[in-house]
């Protein structure tokens, strides 16, 4: 249990470290790391501001730390303690958590990106979904979808979507 810092939040991520040992708790624009065993802050192991704006995922690849906020993902190399050349600038919606996903094995992220296209006169909503390497920013695979993607989840080696239509894909 830990103390609140306001009465509710939307903005709150956990993922745990793939030994287990750690918990990377995200609440609002902090990250916080937890020793597993006695669930208290570990002092000595601080993670930079990552999020730059509200978090909205947290996903451990390897040993990066992969996080989602409002404005930006961006990748923290555990072992270093440096950004790797994965960061951008994005934007999210509160629901954003369901946008990114990873593939344990391969080790790869999953993120799906909504925006607004305006062709033909119509306003219509679109999506990428692009694959990245943890530590690269240029991604490994990128697919134009013609609406607007729900949710995207890793299955059984594959990236399954739902657009905004109920349509699946992988």
């Amino acid at each position: 249990v830990r103390a609140p810092s306001a009465l509710s939040s939307d903005a709150v991520a956990l993922s745990w470290s793939d030994d287990s040992s750690l918990i990377f708790l995200g609440h609002e624009c902090s990250i916080l790391t937890i020793d597993s065993k006695n669930l208290e802050e570990i002092p000595d192991f601080k993670i930079p501001s990552l999020s730059g704006s509200r978090v909205r995922s947290l996903n451990i690849v390897n040993n990066n730390l992969i996080v989602l906020s409002k404005t930006r993902i961006s990748s923290f190399d555990l072992i270093t303690g440096e950004l790797t050349s994965l960061v951008a600038k994005v934007n999210t919606t509160i629901g954003a958590k369901n946008l990114i996903t990873i593939d344990p094995i391969r080790k790869l992220v999953c993120l799906a990106l909504n925006y607004y296209s305006d062709e033909d006169n119509s306003l219509s909503i679109k999506s990428k979904i692009l694959i990245f390497k943890p530590n690269q920013l240029k991604p490994v695979w990128v697919h134009l979808h013609d609406q607007g993607i729900s949710s995207i989840r890793y299955f059984n080696s594959s990236f399954v979507f739902v657009d905004l239509d109920c349509r699946a894909g992988t």
